[in-house]
């Protein structure tokens, strides 16, 4: 390998995801989320994982935090920039 190439590979910087709204929301409930996996039946790690935007947010999930936020995906599963 050459030394350009070395070099590119340790500066090159990882994208990481961008949290979604629906922390924000939950939060500003003061739902844990515990509580909140267990209104949704979605389990804490697994909200945990969509809330950091490391894990997909399949349809079924998206229409059970929906429905027990009273929030359309448009607000919940935003990036949230704040």
């Amino acid at each position: 390998m050459d030394p350009d190439t070395a070099t590119h590979m340790r500066t090159r910087r990882v994208r990481l995801p961008r949290p979604l709204r629906l922390r924000r929301e939950r939060q500003r409930r003061k739902w844990s989320q515990f509580h909140t996996g267990m209104l949704a039946g979605i389990e804490p790690s697994t909200l945990s994982q969509i809330e950091l935007g490391k894990r997909p947010v399949y349809p079924k999930w998206r229409q059970r935090l929906m429905a027990v936020f009273g929030l359309p995906a448009e607000t919940l599963f935003a990036p949230d920039d704040e």
